[in-house]
């Protein structure tokens, strides 16, 4: 009976050492980022499609259905709507629910993928597939 508990309680400790190695590895593995915010991303408000291209369109109703599937009015009815659940808080400065809303309603208009989206609205891919 002692040689059974001896056992284990050596068991449980091989156990944790080994788990405590890993977790150490791991940590060692694990890649500093080069940078917090990709450079290209800070140009954003110059040349993202947000900024540009649709705030420009609002005054075009006909392109802004080509660009959005819906007139301005539908639009903003739309972001009234779901503007709660759109807006984020952060440390650092989020994107507008309107931004979101833009972000996720080009990508449904137009079928393209996720990482074209990301490159004209110039964020992430996986901030599209969040917001999406």
């Amino acid at each position: 009976m002692d040689d059974d508990h001896g056992n284990l309680v050596l068991y449980g400790l091989i156990t944790y050492s080994i788990i405590t190695i890993m977790r150490r590895v791991k940590k060692k593995r694990t890649k500093k980022r080069r940078w917090w915010v990709r450079p290209m991303l800070l140009d954003r408000s110059r040349h993202g499609h947000f900024h540009n291209l649709f705030k420009f369109m609002t005054h075009d109703n006909e392109q802004f259905f080509k660009y959005t599937r819906m007139t301005v009015h539908q639009f903003e009815k739309l972001h009234n709507l779901v503007r709660a659940r759109l807006t984020k808080s952060s440390n650092r400065r989020p994107l507008s629910s309107e931004h979101r809303l833009v972000i996720t309603i080009y990508y449904l208009a137009h079928g393209g993928s996720m990482q074209l989206t990301a490159w004209s609205f110039y964020v992430l891919k996986s901030t599209v597939s969040v917001i999406i």
